[in-house]
């Protein structure tokens, strides 16, 4: 099991991540990235709630298992992030943006996926 530092620090990682990608779906997505949003949003503002107040570490990784759900969630089969991406009618920067979300997503999906 983690100590309270090292799962504290993976909360703060995630929630700066996600706060990155809800910008960029609230900037480039549609209705069908509605769920991530909200499902986003809700975490943020649980993990703020975290870092506002003393937990434990059992706390601190009920928390961590919470997210890692709510995050898979976000990513079914078919729809959801797993095939949004960002499209500009300029090549280099459809491929620029889509970089950073592919950075992002995949930097989570190291912190969250089991």
């Amino acid at each position: 099991m983690k100590d309270l530092e090292e799962i504290m620090k993976i909360l703060n990682r995630g929630k700066e991540l996600f706060q990155q990608l809800l910008f960029i779906l609230e900037r480039e997505g549609d209705f069908e990235v509605n769920y991530a949003k909200n499902e986003l949003a809700k975490n943020i503002r649980v993990l703020e709630d975290v870092f506002n107040n003393k937990v434990d570490v059992a706390e601190a990784q009920e928390v961590l298992d919470q997210i890692k759900k709510s995050f898979k969630s976000m990513y079914p089969p078919r729809g959801g992030l797993s095939e949004f991406f960002v499209w500009r009618e300029d090549y280099e920067e459809r491929l620029n943006a889509n970089k950073h979300l592919d950075k992002i997503q995949s930097e989570l999906r190291e912190i969250f996926a089991d």
